[in-house]
């Protein structure tokens, strides 16, 4: 992949699982991953660091996306946030740039990539 179509990707999920599919998945398509485990950590990172697209999760142990989502947006009102969720109810759409349930499909997530990063 060229230089020019490497995408800088945060993943935020306390699940192990999750954390290493995603990053095995865009790490071999060329893009750049940054993980967090906790919303402390999230928080961090995109105050140090831009990213072009979130993979954030919905139902952190901390607090829930939506949260989180509107303090990284206080550090970057323009930043893509793609929320995820597995469990019910679903997150309440409007807040992220666009919403995908897990399970997923590595081409959904490559979808979103194009679209949103």
């Amino acid at each position: 992949m060229s230089q020019e179509g490497r995408r800088r990707i945060l993943v935020v999920d306390d699940e192990p699982i999750i954390c290493r599919i995603l990053n095995d998945l865009l790490s071999l398509d060329g893009h750049l991953v940054h993980i967090a485990e906790t919303p402390g950590d999230a928080i961090e990172l995109c105050r140090m660091r831009h990213f072009d697209l979130v993979f954030l999760d919905f139902y952190l142990p901390e607090m829930t996306g939506d949260k989180l989502l509107a303090i990284i947006r206080r550090n970057n009102p323009k930043q893509r946030v793609i929320l995820m969720s597995g469990q019910r109810p679903y997150p309440p759409q409007g807040a992220a740039d666009f919403q995908i349930r897990k399970p997923f499909t590595a081409e959904q997530i490559r979808e979103l990539i194009s679209k949103y990063a």
